[in-house]
């Protein structure tokens, strides 16, 4: 669901998501459509940059508290960009998880694979099934729109 240009339409590009838990970490497998690919926006740039690029974001709340959180970002480029999240929208980019992935782009779009170690996320261990909150992100340069998969206003 778009947040910019527009809120509450639906997004220009479909953006597809798996996730996967196993081996001590959360994968995570996207893709990114795009209709126009060649207007994807893809800059080098230093680790925990935001610069002006396309983009996917996966946000995990493992408390489900609404309140604190994880931030893990990728560009078309492979620049990794994170934050915790605490207070509900303080953001600390100092924190620098140890977390991988990989960008394949193509005449469709583009997609990317994370791994995130479980070991980088505080969360209160249990051998019970656990219901963590999530959402994704995605950001075109080109069209000018941000979407979410749920809509945060």
């Amino acid at each position: 669901t778009a947040k910019e240009p527009i809120e509450g339409e639906p997004a220009k590009d479909d953006t597809e998501v798996r996730v996967l838990l196993g081996d001590g970490a959360i994968w995570i497998g996207a893709r990114m459509w795009d209709s126009k690919p060649e207007e994807i926006v893809s800059r080098l740039t230093r680790r925990d940059s935001d610069g002006i690029f396309d983009k996917f974001s996966v946000h995990l709340d493992p408390n489900r508290d609404h309140l604190t959180g994880y931030i893990f970002s990728l560009s078309v480029a492979n620049v990794q960009r994170d934050h915790y999240l605490y207070n509900d929208d303080k953001l600390d980019g100092a924190w620098d998880a140890v977390w991988s992935s990989a960008v394949q782009r193509d005449e469709d779009g583009w997609s990317a694979e994370i791994r995130i170690p479980l070991s980088q996320i505080r969360y209160e261990a249990s051998d019970d099934p656990q219901t963590w909150g999530i959402n994704f992100f995605r950001r075109r340069v080109a069209s000018a729109e941000e979407s979410y998969y749920a809509l945060l206003s």
